[in-house]
Protein backbone atom coordinates (compact mmCIF):
# COMPACT_ATOMS: atom_id res chain seq x y z
CA UNK A 1 0.00 0.00 0.00
CA UNK A 2 1.39 3.82 -1.12
CA UNK A 3 2.67 5.38 2.26
CA UNK A 4 -0.14 7.91 1.12
CA UNK A 5 -2.86 5.76 2.02
CA UNK A 6 -1.56 4.46 5.09
CA UNK A 7 -3.62 5.11 8.60
CA UNK A 8 -2.18 4.09 11.93
CA UNK A 9 -5.47 3.57 14.00
CA UNK A 10 -6.78 6.66 16.20
CA UNK A 11 -4.08 9.38 15.51
CA UNK A 12 -4.10 11.52 12.74
CA UNK A 13 -2.88 10.35 9.22
CA UNK A 14 0.96 11.68 8.56
CA UNK A 15 1.92 10.12 12.12
CA UNK A 16 1.77 7.54 9.35
CA UNK A 17 4.73 9.49 7.84
CA UNK A 18 7.39 9.69 10.92
CA UNK A 19 9.05 6.39 10.42
CA UNK A 20 9.13 7.07 6.59
CA UNK A 21 10.74 10.75 7.08
CA UNK A 22 13.44 9.00 9.71
CA UNK A 23 13.99 6.48 6.99
CA UNK A 24 14.77 9.35 4.13
CA UNK A 25 17.08 11.28 6.89
CA UNK A 26 18.95 8.44 7.61
CA UNK A 27 19.63 7.50 3.86
CA UNK A 28 21.15 11.34 3.92
CA UNK A 29 23.22 10.65 6.86
CA UNK A 30 21.15 12.83 8.75
CA UNK A 31 20.75 15.77 6.59
CA UNK A 32 18.82 16.74 3.75
CA UNK A 33 16.81 19.31 2.23
CA UNK A 34 12.89 19.07 2.46
CA UNK A 35 12.94 18.40 -1.18
CA UNK A 36 15.19 15.82 -0.91
CA UNK A 37 13.12 14.11 1.71
CA UNK A 38 9.94 14.85 -0.50
CA UNK A 39 11.93 12.90 -3.60
CA UNK A 40 12.85 10.13 -1.34
CA UNK A 41 9.96 9.23 0.17
CA UNK A 42 8.21 9.43 -3.53
CA UNK A 43 10.09 6.91 -4.78
CA UNK A 44 10.41 4.78 -1.47
CA UNK A 45 7.10 4.69 -0.42
CA UNK A 46 4.81 3.84 -3.41
CA UNK A 47 3.37 6.93 -3.92
CA UNK A 48 1.56 7.60 -7.43
CA UNK A 49 1.60 10.69 -9.27
CA UNK A 50 -2.12 10.94 -8.06
CA UNK A 51 -0.98 10.97 -4.77
CA UNK A 52 1.77 13.84 -5.78
CA UNK A 53 -0.98 15.90 -7.20
CA UNK A 54 -3.34 15.70 -4.48
CA UNK A 55 -4.15 18.86 -2.90
CA UNK A 56 -5.62 19.74 0.86
CA UNK A 57 -8.25 22.09 1.96
CA UNK A 58 -5.56 25.38 1.62
CA UNK A 59 -4.89 24.27 -1.69
CA UNK A 60 -1.27 22.32 -0.97
CA UNK A 61 0.81 19.41 -2.05
CA UNK A 62 -1.12 16.96 0.80
CA UNK A 63 1.93 14.58 0.64
CA UNK A 64 4.06 17.21 1.51
CA UNK A 65 1.88 18.89 4.11
CA UNK A 66 1.95 15.39 5.83
CA UNK A 67 5.98 14.71 5.77
CA UNK A 68 6.19 18.44 7.12
CA UNK A 69 4.09 17.80 9.89
CA UNK A 70 5.97 14.47 10.79
CA UNK A 71 9.34 16.82 11.13
CA UNK A 72 7.28 19.52 12.98
CA UNK A 73 6.89 16.30 16.14
CA UNK A 74 9.63 15.08 15.42
CA UNK A 75 11.72 17.90 16.32
CA UNK A 76 9.55 18.82 19.49
CA UNK A 77 10.36 15.35 20.25
CA UNK A 78 13.85 16.27 20.08
CA UNK A 79 14.44 13.51 17.14
CA UNK A 80 15.28 16.60 14.35
CA UNK A 81 16.26 20.09 14.21
CA UNK A 82 17.00 22.83 11.40
CA UNK A 83 21.14 23.51 11.65
CA UNK A 84 19.94 26.22 9.23
CA UNK A 85 17.14 27.75 7.41
CA UNK A 86 15.98 25.18 4.85
CA UNK A 87 17.42 22.27 5.88
CA UNK A 88 16.69 19.35 8.30
CA UNK A 89 18.85 17.04 9.93
CA UNK A 90 18.82 14.34 12.75
CA UNK A 91 19.83 15.07 16.37
CA UNK A 92 22.13 12.10 17.55
CA UNK A 93 19.41 10.60 19.63
CA UNK A 94 17.92 10.38 15.93
CA UNK A 95 20.69 9.05 14.13
CA UNK A 96 21.43 6.63 17.10
CA UNK A 97 17.78 5.48 17.25
CA UNK A 98 16.89 2.12 14.62
CA UNK A 99 13.65 1.85 12.56
CA UNK A 100 11.31 3.91 14.03
CA UNK A 101 7.92 1.83 14.50
CA UNK A 102 4.16 2.68 14.30
CA UNK A 103 4.03 2.52 18.44
CA UNK A 104 7.21 4.35 18.63
CA UNK A 105 5.64 7.23 16.43
CA UNK A 106 1.97 7.03 18.20
CA UNK A 107 3.68 7.60 21.62
CA UNK A 108 6.23 10.45 20.03
CA UNK A 109 2.68 12.37 18.80
CA UNK A 110 0.73 11.64 22.05
CA UNK A 111 4.52 13.34 23.91
CA UNK A 112 4.04 16.74 22.17
CA UNK A 113 1.71 18.83 23.53
CA UNK A 114 0.51 21.27 20.35
CA UNK A 115 -3.56 23.13 19.93
CA UNK A 116 -4.18 21.71 16.53
CA UNK A 117 -3.93 17.75 17.51
CA UNK A 118 -5.92 16.25 14.70
CA UNK A 119 -6.25 19.25 12.42
CA UNK A 120 -2.65 19.67 11.40
CA UNK A 121 -3.56 18.91 7.71
CA UNK A 122 -5.65 22.00 7.54
CA UNK A 123 -3.07 24.43 7.90
CA UNK A 124 0.40 24.82 6.99
CA UNK A 125 3.05 23.73 9.12
CA UNK A 126 5.38 26.64 11.07
CA UNK A 127 8.80 26.97 9.47
CA UNK A 128 10.61 27.90 12.79
CA UNK A 129 10.23 24.89 14.88
CA UNK A 130 11.72 24.36 18.07
CA UNK A 131 12.09 21.16 20.78
CA UNK A 132 9.24 21.00 22.93
CA UNK A 133 11.80 21.48 25.77
CA UNK A 134 13.26 24.49 23.90
CA UNK A 135 16.21 26.01 25.96
CA UNK A 136 18.90 28.84 24.82
CA UNK A 137 22.18 28.87 26.08
CA UNK A 138 24.66 31.73 26.29
CA UNK A 139 28.29 30.81 27.08
CA UNK A 140 31.62 32.02 27.31
CA UNK A 141 34.90 30.79 25.46
CA UNK A 142 37.76 32.30 27.26
CA UNK A 143 39.77 29.76 28.78
CA UNK A 144 43.67 30.49 30.77
CA UNK A 145 45.15 29.20 27.41
CA UNK A 146 43.49 31.93 25.37
CA UNK A 147 39.99 31.82 22.91
CA UNK A 148 38.73 28.85 22.07
CA UNK A 149 36.51 30.04 20.05
CA UNK A 150 38.16 29.48 16.76
CA UNK A 151 38.42 25.49 17.86
CA UNK A 152 35.07 25.16 19.12
CA UNK A 153 33.82 26.13 15.78
CA UNK A 154 36.24 23.76 14.30
CA UNK A 155 35.94 20.84 15.91
CA UNK A 156 31.61 21.36 16.35
CA UNK A 157 31.83 21.29 19.89
CA UNK A 158 31.78 23.56 22.59
CA UNK A 159 33.58 23.04 26.32
CA UNK A 160 33.12 24.08 29.59
CA UNK A 161 36.74 25.32 30.80
CA UNK A 162 36.13 24.17 33.75
CA UNK A 163 36.62 20.35 35.52
CA UNK A 164 33.42 20.68 37.96
CA UNK A 165 32.12 24.37 38.14
CA UNK A 166 29.35 24.75 35.95
CA UNK A 167 28.78 20.70 34.86
CA UNK A 168 25.31 20.65 35.98
CA UNK A 169 24.22 23.13 34.11
CA UNK A 170 26.67 21.53 30.60
CA UNK A 171 24.50 17.87 31.82
CA UNK A 172 21.24 20.02 31.42
CA UNK A 173 21.56 20.74 27.73
CA UNK A 174 19.86 18.82 25.01
CA UNK A 175 20.29 18.07 21.56
CA UNK A 176 17.83 20.59 19.70
CA UNK A 177 18.91 23.65 22.20
CA UNK A 178 20.15 26.79 20.74
CA UNK A 179 23.42 28.15 22.31
CA UNK A 180 25.43 31.19 21.93
CA UNK A 181 29.06 32.07 22.12
CA UNK A 182 29.17 35.31 24.23
CA UNK A 183 31.42 38.11 25.57
CA UNK A 184 30.85 40.27 28.19
CA UNK A 185 31.98 43.90 28.98
CA UNK A 186 31.50 47.51 30.08
CA UNK A 187 31.38 50.37 27.89
CA UNK A 188 30.29 54.26 28.42
CA UNK A 189 31.52 55.73 25.26
CA UNK A 190 30.21 55.41 21.32
CA UNK A 191 27.11 53.94 22.28
CA UNK A 192 23.96 53.87 19.62
CA UNK A 193 21.83 55.38 21.97
CA UNK A 194 22.59 58.27 24.47
CA UNK A 195 23.93 56.88 27.68
CA UNK A 196 24.28 60.48 29.20
CA UNK A 197 27.88 59.02 30.17
CA UNK A 198 26.74 56.05 32.21
CA UNK A 199 28.57 52.88 31.94
CA UNK A 200 26.49 50.30 30.27
CA UNK A 201 26.78 46.52 30.31
CA UNK A 202 27.80 45.20 27.06
CA UNK A 203 27.86 41.87 25.57
CA UNK A 204 28.80 40.64 21.91
CA UNK A 205 26.87 37.28 20.32
CA UNK A 206 30.07 36.06 18.22
CA UNK A 207 28.70 32.35 17.07
CA UNK A 208 25.02 30.63 17.38
CA UNK A 209 24.42 26.98 16.71
CA UNK A 210 22.28 23.81 17.80
CA UNK A 211 23.26 21.48 20.41
CA UNK A 212 23.30 18.21 18.87
CA UNK A 213 24.67 15.51 21.20
CA UNK A 214 25.65 16.28 25.11
CA UNK A 215 28.76 13.45 25.69
CA UNK A 216 27.52 13.33 29.36
CA UNK A 217 31.21 14.74 31.06
CA UNK A 218 29.26 17.86 32.50
CA UNK A 219 32.15 19.96 29.51
CA UNK A 220 31.22 18.85 26.52
CA UNK A 221 28.42 19.44 23.88
CA UNK A 222 28.46 18.70 20.19
CA UNK A 223 27.36 21.38 18.05
CA UNK A 224 26.30 22.26 14.63
CA UNK A 225 27.60 25.64 14.25
CA UNK A 226 25.85 28.31 11.99
CA UNK A 227 28.08 30.33 9.34
CA UNK A 228 30.74 33.23 11.65
CA UNK A 229 28.57 35.74 12.46
CA UNK A 230 31.60 38.18 10.80
CA UNK A 231 31.02 41.24 12.94
CA UNK A 232 29.70 40.55 16.26
CA UNK A 233 26.58 41.74 17.40
CA UNK A 234 26.39 43.65 20.53
CA UNK A 235 23.58 43.58 22.74
CA UNK A 236 22.91 46.20 26.04
CA UNK A 237 21.20 46.39 29.68
CA UNK A 238 20.87 42.80 30.15
CA UNK A 239 23.21 40.99 29.88
CA UNK A 240 24.90 37.26 31.32
CA UNK A 241 28.38 37.61 33.56
CA UNK A 242 28.78 34.21 33.76
CA UNK A 243 30.45 31.64 31.72
CA UNK A 244 27.17 29.44 31.09
CA UNK A 245 23.64 30.85 30.89
CA UNK A 246 20.16 30.06 30.09
CA UNK A 247 17.90 32.24 29.23
CA UNK A 248 15.32 32.01 30.89
CA UNK A 249 12.48 32.67 28.27
CA UNK A 250 9.16 31.23 30.13
CA UNK A 251 9.60 34.25 32.42
CA UNK A 252 11.87 36.87 31.80
CA UNK A 253 10.63 39.22 28.69
CA UNK A 254 14.00 40.60 28.64
CA UNK A 255 15.03 37.13 28.17
CA UNK A 256 13.04 36.37 25.19
CA UNK A 257 14.43 39.72 22.94
CA UNK A 258 17.99 38.54 24.26
CA UNK A 259 17.03 35.47 22.61
CA UNK A 260 15.05 37.19 19.15
CA UNK A 261 18.47 39.06 18.87
CA UNK A 262 20.60 36.35 19.03
CA UNK A 263 19.19 33.79 17.21
CA UNK A 264 16.51 35.58 14.79
CA UNK A 265 17.74 38.22 13.91
CA UNK A 266 15.71 40.90 15.49
CA UNK A 267 17.02 44.12 16.54
CA UNK A 268 17.18 45.55 20.00
CA UNK A 269 15.03 48.35 21.35
CA UNK A 270 16.76 50.49 23.01
CA UNK A 271 13.95 52.94 24.54
CA UNK A 272 12.57 49.43 25.95
CA UNK A 273 15.19 48.73 28.05
CA UNK A 274 15.92 52.52 28.76
CA UNK A 275 12.68 53.25 30.32
CA UNK A 276 12.78 49.90 32.74
CA UNK A 277 12.65 51.30 36.34
CA UNK A 278 16.02 49.70 36.53
CA UNK A 279 18.32 51.48 33.63
CA UNK A 280 15.33 54.68 33.71
CA UNK A 281 16.41 55.64 37.29
CA UNK A 282 20.15 55.76 37.00
CA UNK A 283 19.50 57.79 33.78
CA UNK A 284 17.25 60.20 35.81
CA UNK A 285 19.91 60.50 38.50
CA UNK A 286 22.38 61.54 36.18
CA UNK A 287 19.62 64.19 35.18
CA UNK A 288 19.10 64.97 38.74
CA UNK A 289 22.63 65.59 39.22
CA UNK A 290 23.58 67.88 36.37
CA UNK A 291 20.19 69.75 37.05
CA UNK A 292 21.80 70.32 40.76
CA UNK A 293 25.20 71.54 39.45
CA UNK A 294 23.17 73.75 36.71
CA UNK A 295 21.06 75.30 39.74
CA UNK A 296 24.35 75.53 41.86
CA UNK A 297 26.21 77.57 39.19
CA UNK A 298 23.23 79.82 38.36
CA UNK A 299 22.65 80.56 42.03
CA UNK A 300 26.63 81.60 42.36
CA UNK A 301 26.15 83.74 39.39
CA UNK A 302 23.29 85.05 40.42
CA UNK A 303 24.71 86.02 44.06
CA UNK A 304 27.88 87.67 42.19
CA UNK A 305 25.38 89.85 40.11
CA UNK A 306 23.18 91.59 43.23
CA UNK A 307 26.39 91.46 45.65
Amino acid sequence: MSLFHAKIEGVPQFVSYFPAVHRAMQHFEGQATPKQVYAFIAEHEGLTAEDMAHKNKNGGPTFENRAAWARFYMTKAGWMYAPKHGVWALTEQGKQAAELSQEQAVAMFKSVATKLKGHEEDVSVPEDVQPETAQYWFVGAMWDEGDQMPRFLQEGIWQNGYEHKFSDLVHSMKPGNRIAIKATYVRKHNLPFDNKGVPISGMKIKAIGTVTRNHGDGRTVDVEWEEPLGQPREWYFYTYRSTVNRARVEDEVMARKLVAFAFEGAAQDYDFFMSHPYWRDRFLDVDTVALAQDDSESHRVWWRLVC
